[in-house]
């Protein structure tokens, strides 16, 4: 079974590669290095250097790579300081690209898993410690913000 893996080459991205390949899966890594490491790539798996943003280049890996089962999406923006300065790119990468990834997979009924790394921060100053999962979402800056409306276009989506 494939699983294209976004964001592989980042921390926990590179972490779930080693794991999915351990378990068998072939691994499909899509990551611009903007967060990840070419030192992260694992030997075994097939890295493709493009943006999740990129309607044609994510197309022709699907078109080249037959038979993608699942998508374990890492990719995306993470630092709180610079979303609040540059609210725009955060929302284009974190937000557009998971909307383009999910206007590439429409046409490809061989996707049956979409898995989405999303933040804590999607819930604000927190009420209540621990977070549980159906507390009140109420980002206070523009990284949860844009992870928010990601959550909500997948659920729209699914």
């Amino acid at each position: 079974m494939k699983v294209l893996v976004t964001g592989g080459l980042g921390y926990i991205g590179s972490h779930a590669v080693y794991l999915l390949i351990e378990k068998g899966y072939d691994v499909i890594v899509l990551d611009n290095l903007t967060n990840g490491s070419k030192n992260n790539i694992h030997q075994k798996a097939k890295y493709y250097y493009e943006d999740i943003r990129d309607y044609q280049k994510v197309k022709d890996i699907f078109e080249k790579e037959k038979d993608i089962c699942a998508i374990m999406h890492f990719a995306g923006l993470i630092v709180v300081p610079e979303s609040v300065k540059e609210p725009l790119k955060y929302f284009d990468v974190n937000t557009s690209g998971v909307l383009n990834l999910l206007n590439v997979i429409k046409d490809y009924d061989s996707v049956k898993t979409f898995i989405f790394s999303s933040t804590a921060a999607v819930y604000g100053e927190p009420k209540f410690i621990p977070i549980k999962e159906d507390d009140v979402k109420e980002p206070i800056n523009p990284y949860g913000q844009s992870k928010l409306a990601a959550e909500q276009l997948i659920c729209s989506w699914a």
